[in-house]
């Protein structure tokens, strides 16, 4: 009798895979193409809403530390003039390194709870925490039946995740009456020490003593108990000064000549020159330098000032504008993408197209290669090598989708910023996080893909070679 000799079946390697299925894209690019523009397509859209929200993320942070920047002196003015909210000084707690390790960590764990209960809507808040509102919501949680139904309400409602464990609030909870008194301690020696501050000013107005904040009465704020390093107060004697000078300034347009003077020279009428005028004609050396020579002419109060110092004032007020447009406009809508809920439904729709997309162009790539999946299975190909081929022609379809799209869609985003911020978009571009943003969507694409061509695969996969032979 002949012996029959079984052999292994042959396994084509990695890398013959990867050139079978980089001929099957090249023999039908244009379907291929389609594919890429699936998966660019949705993913350029993600990518846009992605790098405008960490742009404008970004904006907001520059803006929000340039305006305390510009303002430390109207700042110094507020925490002389009032001790400040129990929210505040919690929040100034929260930050204070040098404070007790304790008290520091339980106020960080306050403010993060307080903006969790901020950021739920009137129905969940109330939901949880009935009445109860801002640093009130620790008070009602005191008693242990407003925690159990604290806790109850919150297993009810599976879209709320606290931001940390429950066993962190109960901690947060069990600190909070030691925190309470020592806010409330604090609040009433600011009053005390506002009192001693006031007490030297001598009948001058704070901001005008502020000028003096790096000389002796600096000695009186520190005396006080204000914590006022010299460098500190350097910036808040020229931030004093400066904000003198443009009272000075902005106070002379309110007088008629010097409005007839300004219309005039601007060919405007009287009632339309106001603040903002003025400080536009001021950017311009020239009209500074014109604006002096009025004022020391018709003896105004500014008349002491220099065209440069005129100048930089309103280069500095214009810049404060700027900020507080860019402040408003970047006013985010929660959500994930920062773009609201309705956005991030809409994200996640263009994803369920492309998916639905590709796997519609890979079952009519499967369709059209009946021969050729019968011939490799004929050859001794396995159902695996034939799911691989696919989904691996679709992950490199998707690889290139995702990098175009995700490419196109952040310079589409960043283009959309720097129209309406100019030059602080461009300053303040998260690069590395937009970098990081790219590289994710563009996993994104090859996942969609790889996900979309499982069912087409295994369409392809369990075809029988001699049925398929037959299709024509």
């Amino acid at each position: 009798m002949k012996a029959i000799e079984i052999r292994d079946q042959p396994i084509l390697g990695l890398r013959r895979t990867v050139q079978i299925t980089a001929n099957g894209v090249r023999y039908r690019l244009f379907r291929s193409i389609v594919t890429v523009g699936v998966v660019g397509v949705a993913v350029a859209f993600l990518m846009n809403i992605l790098s405008e929200s960490l742009i404008r993320r970004a904006i907001a942070r520059r803006a929000l530390g340039r305006i305390a920047e510009l303002r430390l002196a109207a700042t110094w003015v507020a925490r002389l003039t009032h001790p400040g909210t129990v929210e505040e000084l919690l929040s100034e707690v929260s930050q204070d390194v040098t404070g007790e390790p304790a008290l520091r960590d339980a106020a960080r764990r306050a403010v993060e709870y307080l903006r969790f209960f901020g950021s739920l809507d009137y129905a969940r808040r109330r939901a949880l925490l009935h009445d109860a509102g801002g640093l009130g919501a620790f008070d009602a949680l005191q008693e242990a039946a407003a925690l159990a139904r604290f806790r109850s309400a919150l297993a009810d409602l599976r879209s709320v995740r606290l931001p940390t464990a429950f066993d962190d609030l109960e901690t947060l909870l069990r600190a909070w009456p030691g925190l309470k008194s020592h806010l409330l301690s604090l609040r009433k020696k600011r009053a005390e020490s506002i009192a001693a501050v006031a007490a030297r000013l001598d009948g001058r107005a704070l901001i005008e003593a502020l000028t003096d904040a790096d000389g002796a009465f600096g000695d009186v704020i520190r005396a006080a108990g204000f914590d006022l390093a010299p460098g500190m107060a350097r910036r808040v004697a020229e931030q004093a000064r400066r904000t003198r000078d443009a009272r000075l300034v902005e106070k002379s347009v309110g007088t008629p000549e010097m409005r007839q003077a300004v219309a005039g020279h601007l060919d405007l009428l009287p009632n339309d020159v106001n603040v903002r005028t003025l400080w536009r004609l001021l950017r311009d050396p020239r009209g500074a330098s014109w604006y002096l020579a009025l004022q020391k002419e018709t003896g105004g109060e500014a008349a002491n000032l220099t065209a440069d110092r005129l100048v930089e004032l309103a280069r500095i007020e214009e810049e404060l504008l700027s900020l507080a447009r860019a402040e408003r406009m970047t006013v985010t809508s929660g959500g994930l993408t920062g773009s609201g809920e309705r956005m991030d439904w809409l994200v996640l729709a263009s994803m369920l197209v492309c998916v639905v997309g590709i796997s519609n162009s890979m079952l009519m790539s499967v369709t059209e290669r009946f021969r050729e999946i019968a011939t490799l299975k004929c050859l001794g190909a396995l159902d695996g090598f034939i799911m691989l081929m696919f989904v691996l022609e679709a992950a490199f379809l998707g690889l290139v989708g995702g990098v175009v799209g995700a490419v196109l869609g952040a310079l589409l985003g960043f283009a959309r910023m720097v129209m309406p911020f100019g030059s602080l978009a461009t300053a303040s571009f998260p690069f590395g996080q937009a970098m990081l943003a790219i590289a994710v969507s563009a996993v994104l694409g090859v996942v969609l893909a790889a996900i979309a061509a499982v069912y087409p695969s295994l369409k392809a996969a369990r075809l029988a070679p001699m049925e398929a032979m037959r299709i024509q």
